[in-house]
């Protein structure tokens, strides 16, 4: 029960400070920094996470595995998501030029997909992961009812913090996000896929609308 009212507390204030930087004028230009601070702060701040987890250790041996997962992911899943977009509904990717994407890119990975990835996979997961529930392994990783729930608070925090009803379908990469995670216990797979998913919606702008 404590473990429950405190992830009840940390994704509820992150979904607070989200709205409020994203819709309270002052702060707006400021909502990505202010947004990031909370993900990786909230967990700290409750006891349940040291600063050696806040990052994936930048060794070989566990960066080159954990970005080769993500970049196979995005490879497989992504191409055929938005073609069947373009097949199904009519979308047309924008005309957005590659160093558009290059700028974006450090502040989707660092403002966005590693800090979300800590709060939601490296937080919610893990800690829920802990506890003694049924597990299957799904391709070498052992997988349990903790990535359907942090899945589905990925998504229902993405929603509460005024992004709309739309972003609940972010339930669907929070699962992959979460398999990543649980392959390999390492942050390095889900913070690079996500950034992938982050980066390919630029040239989608009419998938959540």
């Amino acid at each position: 029960m404590a473990l429950v009212v405190r992830l009840s507390v940390a994704c509820t204030a992150v979904a607070a400070v989200a709205w409020t930087a994203r819709h309270w004028r002052p702060l707006e230009p400021w909502s990505a920094p202010i947004i990031a601070s909370a993900l990786l702060a909230l967990p700290l701040a409750l006891g349940q996470a040291s600063w050696r987890h806040r990052l994936p250790r930048f060794h070989p041996r566990r960066l080159l595995p954990g970005i080769a997962d993500g970049a196979v992911a995005a490879l497989l899943l992504i191409p055929p998501f938005f073609a069947a977009l373009s097949w199904i509904g009519g979308l047309e990717p924008a005309r957005v030029a590659l160093a558009y994407l290059a700028r974006a890119l450090p502040q989707q990975l660092l403002l966005v997909a590693l800090p979300e990835e800590f709060f939601f996979r490296g937080y919610v997961q893990r800690m829920l992961g802990a506890l003694p529930l049924p597990r299957l392994r799904i391709l070498s990783a052992r997988c349990g009812p903790e990535i359907l729930i942090a899945a589905a608070v990925f998504a229902l925090t993405h929603m509460a913090a005024g992004l709309g009803w739309a972003s609940l379908l972010t339930f669907f990469p929070g699962l992959v996000f979460g398999w990543l995670y649980a392959r390999r216990q390492s942050l390095v797979g889900p913070a690079f896929f996500h950034t992938a998913c982050n980066l390919s919606m630029l040239a989608w702008p009419g998938v959540l609308s």
